[in-house]
């Protein structure tokens, strides 16, 4: 008995705190169509807190017997390499995502990603496969989802939520143009943010009238006359 609360108390701590490096990791990688992909596929997000918190809770744990401190210590190193691990993981993802739409386009990654930073569609340069592309996409993202699924990281009733309308999201996704904006407020000819001109605001008009000061009262223009009052000088 006391053996399956000691594997229990485990497995919750490594699911709070793991679950933040995998949940991220999973997260980055199912919106839909992979990395960089439109939102719509997994979203789960780890406790927040820090390793502080972690900690502490271990700490406890360990007071009151319920790990042992070699169990808190070996927790404890899978959360310092768990960041490491969860990059490792997505690079391995981005470079999947990028030869499955390659393999299926018939071009190089290279090339694409260089038409697509000049400002043309994944539809314009897959062509006649761009069919193709969508459904192969689409299996990408439902695989994910089911992945999470089985590992516990997303419930059934949120996946049947991710996954419907998915098709229509990709496909929204790959007719988008997808080139890099420039530096925010250094549009074109660095005219304004993103390259709209901006003109300049008139200068106000001074009045004509000499002695008479406008002012707007109630959308109304009001002139007032100033009195010049003469002072002769006593001789």
């Amino acid at each position: 008995m006391k053996k399956s609360i000691k594997l229990a108390a485990l497995t919750a701590v490594a699911a709070l705190t793991l679950g933040s490096a995998s949940g991220a990791l999973a997260d980055n990688r199912g919106k839909g169509v992979g990395p960089g992909g439109p939102k719509g596929g997994m979203h789960m997000e780890g406790p927040r807190g820090g390793g502080a918190g972690v900690a502490a809770v271990l700490a406890e744990l360990v007071k009151a017997g319920t790990i042992t401190q070699a169990q808190s210590d070996a927790i404890s190193k899978a959360l310092i390499n768990a960041p490491a691990a969860a990059k490792a993981a997505a690079e391995a993802a981005k470079v999947a995502h990028e030869k499955l739409i390659a393999d299926t386009v018939g071009l190089a990654w290279a090339d694409i990603e260089t038409r697509l930073k000049a400002g043309e569609t994944l539809a314009a340069i897959a062509g006649a496969k761009k069919d193709a592309l969508i459904a192969a996409l689409v299996k990408e993202a439902t695989d994910r989802i089911d992945a999470a699924v089985a590992a516990g990281r997303m419930s059934a009733e949120r996946a049947a939520t991710e996954k419907t309308g998915l098709t229509e999201r990709i496909a929204a996704h790959v007719a988008r143009v997808h080139k890099a904006e420039g530096p925010k407020g250094k549009g074109p000819k660095g005219k304004g943010p993103k390259g709209k001109v901006v003109a300049p605001k008139a200068a106000a008009t001074p009045s004509a009238t000499t002695g008479a000061t406008n002012a707007k009262s109630n959308g109304k223009v009001v002139v007032k006359q100033v009195k010049t009052t003469t002072t002769k000088k006593a001789s």
